[in-house]
């Protein structure tokens, strides 16, 4: 039921946040919009990220986007079909959920799947990082 949504983490997979001082970026954009965000956290199906108030007045729940993404630490950029999921205000502005997946508008097939196992790369070591990090200290 719908209902229970906010109550219920519907991210597939899990969420890695950047390293502490490490700012990964993504561009947002819909329509005639591009906007670079200030990402929050990634996952394999997912991001979140903030956006200034003017921009979020203009999200709908279950809007698509697009989110091109420079996978950290590599040279490799990944174009995703997103669709708006959450948009909530908190002490940092607009934080704005996306469902994602990664689509072939520029580049090869290899480069793309290589991309893919890049960003799957720095998306476990920052999982595995966090992990270490939270059994050291709890």
């Amino acid at each position: 039921d719908d209902s229970f949504y906010k109550y219920f983490n519907r991210r597939q997979f899990r969420r890695a946040k950047p390293a502490l001082g490490e700012k990964v970026y993504a561009e947002f954009g819909f329509g005639n919009i591009m906007q670079t965000v200030d990402i929050y956290d990634l996952s394999r199906g997912g991001a979140s990220f903030y956006v200034p108030p003017d921009l979020a007045q203009q999200l709908e729940i279950d809007m698509p986007v697009k989110l091109v993404l420079r996978v950290p630490k590599t040279d490799y950029t990944l174009v995703h079909y997103a669709i708006i999921r959450h948009v909530t205000p908190d002490s940092r502005g607009f934080r704005v959920g996306v469902s994602m997946e990664v689509i072939n508008e520029r580049g090869s097939k290899r480069a793309i799947r290589k991309g893919i196992a890049a960003y799957w790369d720095y998306l476990q070591s920052r999982i595995a990082e966090m992990d270490r990090y939270n059994s050291a200290y709890n």
